[in-house]
């Protein structure tokens, strides 16, 4: 896994997946990537951690509706993205049929266009060395 000369990036992982969570990592996989499931970056657990994108998918289940649960999950991806590494959200209804997935997967792929030009120059921006 990648690592930050600081550490910020563990081999850790937490136990408890979802099925949303599960739903989200097959629809990324079927894009032709390999994830890491629950990553432990800079205090934070990525729920999808996709090492050639140096980027976090993060499936957003009902207790992230809170307005608590909204403040730390933006301090969240402003931790990440300080470290280089950007946050795709994705919601229930985003999974909720075939349809909506579809749909998902062009907006990965979207948001996979927008962050992926300058993968290599964010690692080594933010010093990150592969291991």
């Amino acid at each position: 896994s990648y690592v930050a000369k600081n550490g910020a990036i563990s081999g850790a992982t937490k136990t408890k997946i979802t099925a949303g969570h599960v739903t989200l990592r097959r629809i990324v996989e079927s894009l032709g990537f390999e994830t890491e499931d629950e990553v432990f970056v800079v205090g934070y657990w990525i729920d999808c951690y996709v090492k050639e994108l140096h980027a976090a998918f993060e499936f957003d289940g009902p207790l992230h509706s809170s307005r608590k649960a909204k403040v730390h999950d933006s301090k969240r991806d402003a931790a990440l993205l300080k470290i280089g590494i950007p946050t795709f959200r994705v919601r229930p209804d985003r999974i909720a049929n075939e349809a909506a997935r579809e749909a998902l997967k062009v907006s990965i792929l979207e948001f996979v266009s927008e962050h992926d030009v300058n993968t290599e120059d964010r690692r080594r921006k933010m010093g990150l060395i592969l291991i």
